[in-house]
């Protein structure tokens, strides 16, 4: 029997797995596109402690979408908007390419929690959607776990998937909300509810608001979405 005291094999094992991971993040192209500077900082310093070197900062949609077509990137820390436009249209660009960014490991890093952006994104394979308001460590968790089919919400983001929508909107709204999911016009629900035109008007703009769209075209898209997947909306919960 051999007198010499080896390390275990497991910790060999292990040690030469973190090497090989360790080289592998300094090989992996990461793009990052947030416009906020103490959040690129701050993300910045987190891949540069962890190894990941090759990194690139962009500010908009518009570059995104450039390198994405013209590099090889491995992992994509984005917002859902740039200032130039709103959280709608960070949807629309992921929906646009989702061949691609499904190839790739993408990690939402938002702070938009909004009910149905958050069920939208968590229908992509292979995504990550982390809050902003939430520790650097989800951040980094998302960056270096494995591989995944399905997608990962963390704590915060999955609290507000739980959560029923409906909690969001007040009693009126949420009539008013079903109504425009049934096409009905201002003047139609003003006629249905009893309402003045500029009551409806100004519970219209406060489910925008809540549900991130930014005019009627948007509110337009989000509630035709909503409508694909409810078609039969429970009217009966909110008094009709």
């Amino acid at each position: 029997m051999c007198g010499i005291r080896c390390k275990p094999f497991k910790n060999i094992t292990s040690n030469i797995a973190k090497w090989n991971y360790s080289r592998v993040r300094s090989m992996q192209k990461v793009v990052v596109m947030d416009t906020n500077p103490i959040v690129s900082l701050a993300i910045t310093e987190l891949l540069e402690n962890n190894r990941f070197t090759d990194v690139t900062h962009i500010s908009n949609l518009s570059e995104l979408k450039a390198v994405l077509e013209t590099e090889a990137v491995d992992v994509v820390i984005m917002d859902l908007f740039d200032g130039n436009s709103y959280p709608i249209n960070g949807l629309d660009f992921i929906k646009q390419h989702r061949p691609l960014l499904e190839e790739l490991k993408l990690i939402v890093f938002t702070d938009i929690d909004c009910y149905f952006i958050v069920n939208e994104i968590s229908k992509f394979k292979n995504v990550n959607l982390i809050s902003k308001r939430e520790s650097l460590s989800e951040l980094l968790f998302a960056l270096c776990k494995r591989e995944s089919k399905k997608p990962y919400l963390s704590p915060f983001m999955s609290k507000s998937k739980e959560l029923n929508w409906k909690n969001h909107l007040t009693s009126t709204e949420l009539r008013v909300l079903y109504l425009l999911i049934d096409n009905q016009t201002p003047n139609q629900i003003c006629e249905t509810l009893n309402l003045h035109y500029k009551t409806v008007l100004f519970h219209k703009s406060n489910i925008a608001r809540k549900v991130g769209a930014r005019n009627s075209l948007q509110l337009a898209k989000i509630l035709t979405s909503f409508t694909n997947y409810n078609r039969h909306a429970p009217y009966r919960t909110v008094g009709f």
